[in-house]
């Protein structure tokens, strides 16, 4: 691949979720990228037990999604957590999927920031 200006960007700015799954959509210039990086910070979290997951998915057409090798972090349980993931694009399309779990409703404040280099 050629090289390419890196693109930063906060793709979920701060934000307190609720349990459930939440998608960045298509990263710009993501099938054009050598690696794609996310970084996710966590600072609060509520719930009798609280987890969160953050992966990175391709595409090839932009509607059906797989997850990329090597692109997950380990699973947040704590606050006050920053964690990174990268991996190769094998597609046109990346995005990034942060999922909040756990029980007596838990709530995650985080945000998402990728660069695709």
């Amino acid at each position: 691949m050629g090289m390419h200006q890196p693109l930063a960007d906060m793709v979920m700015p701060i934000q307190t979720q609720a349990a459930g799954t939440y998608s960045t959509g298509p990263l710009v210039e993501a099938g054009n990228a050598n690696w794609v990086v996310v970084y996710v910070n966590v600072s609060a979290a509520t719930g009798t037990t609280h987890t969160l997951d953050v992966k990175l998915q391709s595409s090839n057409d932009g509607s059906v999604w797989a997850d990329l090798p090597g692109g997950a972090i380990t699973q947040i349980t704590g606050t006050a957590n920053t964690a990174i993931a990268a991996a190769p694009p094998n597609d046109d399309y990346v995005q990034a999927v942060a999922t909040v779990g756990g029980t007596g409703s838990p709530t995650v404040t985080f945000s998402l920031g990728a660069l695709i280099i």
